[in-house]
């Protein structure tokens, strides 16, 4: 897939939304998405790793952001300096793994408490999908797509 199939993409599904994964280069990847497809910039929903790529991203336009922790390094994963940024920058929410680390036990209900929301992945069983939907994640990633 190039950029002219996912313009074509949109302009047939104009409610569609995308979620960025950009692992290497994140900030030069959304430039090429902004210089692109500015018309669509809305439609695009990105995730940063570091906090100093959120005000570049904003400088190019976006203002769908959600700071994704995994990559982080855990100084700028420290739950008080993330419920700071979070006060100071105008973010979807944060996103991280539901599992190997159990990082909703350490996340999820500071979160909650503080008005800020939660994205976990990746939860493939709807037993688990539905237990942290009740208990204030606002979206999962998933590989399964069961439409119930």
């Amino acid at each position: 897939m190039w950029l002219g199939d996912l313009v074509s993409f949109l302009e047939q599904h104009p409610d569609f939304y995308f979620v960025t994964d950009i692992k290497d280069d994140n900030v030069t990847a959304c430039k090429i998405l902004a210089d692109y497809c500015p018309m669509w910039i809305d439609h695009f929903i990105i995730q940063i790793y570091h906090a100093a790529e959120y005000d570049k991203v904003r400088e190019l336009g976006f203002r769908n952001i959600i700071f994704t922790l995994y990559a982080a390094p855990s100084e700028e994963r420290e739950v008080n300096t993330l419920i700071a940024f979070f006060a100071e920058h105008d973010l979807l929410g944060y996103t991280y793994w539901a599992s190997p680390y159990d990082w909703t036990d350490i996340y999820l209900q500071t979160f909650v408490d503080a008005g800020i929301t939660s994205y976990v992945h990746t939860v493939n069983e709807k037993e688990q999908r539905d237990i942290f939907l009740k208990n204030g994640v606002s979206a999962i990633y998933t590989d399964e797509v069961d439409n119930k």
